[in-house]
């Protein structure tokens, strides 16, 4: 399992897509959006195998604005990653 946690020095913005990656299984992951610690949105799936290649898991809520992003990727069987964290900064 491996989580990580994005902010942009308390400054909002909007999460718009993901990248997964996995070589051999499915991937099971969770997205959570908060503002002020309060929890916008989540979004818990599982992408289906990729055969090692990345595929983009688009956010169905991209235009809530958050300020803390947080992914989880719960498959502790085989290599999985991240790239590509698109978004969008939202003007004050």
């Amino acid at each position: 399992m491996g989580t990580i946690q994005v902010t942009a020095a308390g400054a909002t913005f909007s999460f718009k897509s993901i990248d997964l990656y996995a070589s051999l299984v499915p991937i099971p992951y969770q997205v959570t959006g908060l503002r002020n610690s309060t929890t916008v949105f989540t979004i818990a799936n599982t992408l289906p195998n990729t055969f090692g290649k990345f595929a983009t898991v688009v956010n169905p809520q991209a235009a809530a604005v958050i300020d803390t992003l947080v992914i989880s990727l719960t498959d502790a069987v085989s290599a999985m990653g991240l790239d590509n964290i698109v978004l969008t900064p939202v003007p004050k």
